[in-house]
């Protein structure tokens, strides 16, 4: 998968969701393109944002690990500060080895004090449920009147 394809795969499931809206009307939208999982040097796999990023107006960051073909989705909210955020590699690894036996998951996971981060392959039903449980819903009731 080319980082073009990874956002247009975005892009064509929030259309399907009825989202006229663009990706980044919702998502700072990153890649990590190492090819294999043994090439982040550590545990815990690192993605910075620029100050740029962090001061858009999104709730979420979107991080496509390309030859995984595995998004990792945060609340820019949450992380370790000044725009840092963290997955654990034993959770891309778990999602990539039950993908196949699994293949509409979507696997949020704690990572402490650091917030949740949800993972979900590149699978047009994981990507749809995720969209209308967090960013359809939270759209949802932003709308919702409010009753005196």
């Amino acid at each position: 998968m080319t980082v073009r394809e990874g956002k247009e795969f975005i892009q064509d499931c929030l259309k399907k969701c009825g989202i006229e809206e663009h990706v980044d009307s919702f998502f700072v939208y990153k890649y990590g393109n190492r090819t294999n999982i043994e090439s982040y040097q550590h545990d815990q796999i690192l993605t910075n944002l620029s100050k740029e990023e962090t001061e858009r107006d999104v709730d979420y960051l979107i991080k496509c690990f390309l030859c995984f073909n595995v998004y990792v989705v945060w609340r820019l909210e949450d992380g370790i500060g000044n725009g840092k955020l963290i997955i654990n590699k034993t959770h891309l690894i778990d999602l990539i080895n039950t993908s196949e036996q699994a293949p509409h998951q979507i696997r949020e996971v704690s990572l402490g004090t650091l917030g949740n981060a949800w993972l979900f392959g590149r699978d047009e039903i994981a990507c749809r449920r995720f969209i209308d449980q967090y960013i359809l819903r939270n759209t949802r009731q932003e709308e919702a009147p409010t009753h005196v």
